[in-house]
């Protein structure tokens, strides 16, 4: 089963499958983020922890502009 969740990275929607093993695997297409996680909480909270160091980075300007430039 794959749902749809917002990329921290760059705002575009990417899917969550069911990882290879036990867990799940959030890939965003556009930009290239690919984060694993044991659970849907835990993939949900790693998420979280992106958005706010994705958010700080851009703050202070050290994001690379590919990642920077949201449609």
């Amino acid at each position: 089963m794959t749902w749809r969740l917002e990329c921290p990275a760059c705002g575009h929607y990417g899917s969550v499958r069911n990882g290879g093993g036990p867990g799940k695997v959030f890939a965003c297409r556009p930009c290239g983020v690919t984060v694993h996680a044991l659970n849907k909480s835990d993939l949900e909270d790693k998420l979280a922890r992106l958005a706010k160091k994705i958010h700080t980075a851009r703050v202070i300007n050290k994001v690379p502009a590919e990642i920077r430039q949201v449609p």
